[in-house]
């Protein structure tokens, strides 16, 4: 069991010995979590959670994509491979309404300086520790065993003595379909959204379908064969 300690800036990093430790970071003594000191790696460094059917990539920097079934031909959302850039992903932003102040917990995409910074990632599992003056935010982004989603549970805590006002936002790009999605705008005619303010969801749905997968064959799904080419 790990056992948490509280440091001055707010933090509670895991109290273990350091496994193979550097300037940007280390093991943790069971080996089960690599435990990153700063955003600022010389490439992303990526956590990748499936629980066989959903999956996700995460970066140290919040970057990454997400799948169903296929990471190649069913993409969710949409992110560009690179080796050294990391600005493709699914962010949260932290807006401070009286100071129209606004951050990141996970660096990008603002890359404001943060007070304080850890990414841990784990099996199945990748954990932000951030603050920023007074206020700390732990994000924790795991995909459930039997369950086809992800989940981002994001506390925040105002370590402070005067309340605050913070609204959260959150962005990515739909790509709902192949990866090599060269003719991109192309494509954004053919997605759809609506919102459900009753369960306060957003569905979307993407009307030319280009990939053999599954039950889903052409992508002239609604109408029946006639013939063949």
């Amino acid at each position: 069991m790990l056992t948490l300690k509280k440091y001055h800036d707010g933090i509670a990093y895991v109290n273990a010995d350091h496994q193979f430790e550097t300037e940007l970071g280390y093991f943790n003594r069971e080996g089960t979590e690599y435990i990153i000191k700063t955003p600022r790696t010389p490439k992303p460094w990526i956590n990748v959670l499936s629980n066989g059917r959903y999956g996700l990539t995460i970066s140290q920097c919040g970057g990454g994509f997400s799948w169903l079934d296929h990471s190649e031909f069913n993409r969710i959302t949409r992110w560009h491979q690179d080796l050294v850039k990391d600005d493709w992903g699914k962010y949260l932003y932290v807006r401070d309404n009286d100071t129209g102040e606004f951050w990141s917990p996970t660096w990008l995409p603002v890359k404001t300086d943060l007070d304080a910074y850890q990414c841990r990632h784990g099996f199945g599992y990748t954990v932000f520790h951030s603050r920023v003056n007074t206020i700390k935010i732990t994000l924790t982004v795991f995909i459930p065993m039997d369950e086809q989603m992800e989940v981002w549970d994001v506390e925040i805590e105002n370590l402070g003595s005067e309340p605050r006002s913070l609204s959260l936002f959150n962005y990515f790009e739909w790509t709902l379909g192949s990866s090599n999605d060269h003719h991109r705008e192309f494509h954004k005619n053919f997605i759809q959204t609506q919102f459900e303010p009753d369960t306060n969801t957003i569905w979307a749905q993407k009307r030319l379908w280009d990939i053999a997968l599954g039950d889903r064959g052409h992508w002239n799904i609604d109408h029946p064969f006639n013939a063949f080419l």
